[in-house]
């Protein structure tokens, strides 16, 4: 079912301004199946498919996009690929867009993780910001992943409005430092939702507000999340 949400007011940009719209991937086959995707290139769902197209519609409605950037792995690049198509602008894949490297957890089901690596997903689950995946990368240098690439990308696009397809850990990261949220706090804030979108403005070099983070109003009946 599709929801019908009012028109809002965005406010305009600086010419020292960027609008970055964080969008993650819909619900994917990993999802499904409580996989720890991280790499592992599984694409969307049916249903994620329809999420990714009621995502894409409410950003085409309410916001003027300039640019279209994803992740280069399938649930977050054909996630906003409806958006890139409506506004007749080329997606551009960006590996510094990835979910986190799940190393030995990659593609394992949530279960059999907290059965073989109790004590490290643990960790994920409950304390995210001290959180290493084993023999993978850790969510202290995710976070400096994502942040550099969100800061090379505004600092392109000044003046301008982005979209960006993720995934829910680099989000939730993203979020909790636009919310000036530390890592040992970063589990305070929950994650993204599939297919809600996260928007910040970035300023004078640094992000000056966060706007929205996992909003999903216009997902109606078929909104899901991250559920171990």
């Amino acid at each position: 079912m599709e929801n019908c949400i009012e028109k809002i007011e965005v406010a305009p940009l600086a010419q020292d301004e960027t609008r970055l719209i964080f969008v993650r991937h819909g619900q994917s086959l990993g999802n499904m199946n409580h996989l720890f995707l991280g790499h592992t290139d599984l694409d969307l769902s049916d249903l994620g498919y329809r999420q990714a197209e009621l995502a894409c519609r409410y950003i085409f409605d309410h916001y003027e996009v300039s640019h279209v950037y994803a992740s280069d792995l399938l649930r977050a690049y054909h996630t906003v690929e409806p958006l890139a198509r409506r506004l007749g602008l080329p997606l551009e894949a960006r590996q510094g867009l990835r979910e986190i490297f799940a190393g030995d957890w990659e593609g394992m089901a949530f279960d059999d993780i907290d059965a073989q690596y109790h004590e490290g997903f643990g960790v994920w689950c409950h304390h995210i910001g001290s959180a290493v995946c084993t023999n993978g990368e850790s969510v202290a240098a995710l976070k400096k992943r994502i942040i550099t690439e969100a800061d090379c990308l505004a600092k392109l696009h000044m003046g301008k409005t982005i979209c960006l397809g993720s995934h829910t850990t680099p989000i939730r990261m993203l979020g909790a430092y636009w919310k000036g949220l530390s890592l040992a706090s970063a589990h305070e804030l929950p994650f993204p939702t599939n297919a809600s979108i996260s928007v910040a403005i970035y300023q004078n070099g640094s992000f000056s507000r966060c706007e929205l983070y996992s909003f999903d109003e216009y997902m109606g009946e078929i909104k899901t999340k991250l559920s171990f």
